[in-house]
């Protein structure tokens, strides 16, 4: 496959797969030649690896398109992504749960828009799970990437997610997960 927009379908009751080429050429490849799909086409696929099809103008975009197209664009455009791996789960929620500042001491850190007086590792729970152990389960829609990718660091009038170089940094490409 090129560089573009695809879409994948598949029949559970059937043995059918639609591959959409909404933007850019791809080919899927089974037993026998290659089948080329090109933008706004649609390769309708049955009878397994045999790649026996049809090919069609793609339709028009529906409402699940329109889902993917804004949350690839909310991805694009994501300040957290600066700062975090899109590999640390749970980046995504930042920006709506917070914003980012630079600061002297500790870099770059991500204040949460929360109540006064709210600290960390206070409002959740801690489960057991293998293989791990106790892990820290937030309460926050926002909780998971910094109770787990980061540190939180006080600083005199609230506190923030701090960046560790080798938990979230968006330079390594495997962050790394602790339990809380």
């Amino acid at each position: 496959m090129k560089g573009g927009d695809y879409r994948f379908d598949v029949d559970p009751n059937a043995d059918i797969h639609c591959h959409h080429c909404l933007e850019g050429e791809g080919e899927a490849n089974g037993q026998g030649n290659g089948v080329r799909v090109r933008s706004k086409e649609q390769a309708s696929f049955t009878g397994g690896t045999s790649l026996e099809h049809g090919i069609s103008h793609a339709p028009g975009l529906d409402g699940f398109d329109d889902w993917c197209r804004v949350r690839d664009d909310r991805e694009d455009h994501s300040e957290s992504y600066r700062y975090v791996s899109a590999d640390v789960v749970g980046a995504d929620d930042l920006d709506d749960y917070g914003t980012w500042r630079t600061t002297g001491e500790y870099g770059a850190i991500w204040v949460p828009r929360v109540a006064p007086g709210w600290a960390p590792y206070h409002y959740g729970h801690w489960v057991w799970v293998e293989p791990w152990g106790w892990t820290w389960v937030d309460d926050a829609p926002w909780g998971f990437a910094p109770c787990h990718y980061g540190r939180w660091v006080y600083t005199g009038r609230y506190w923030v997610g701090r960046q560790d170089r080798s938990w979230w940094s968006a330079r390594f490409t495997h962050p790394l997960w602790l339990p809380g």
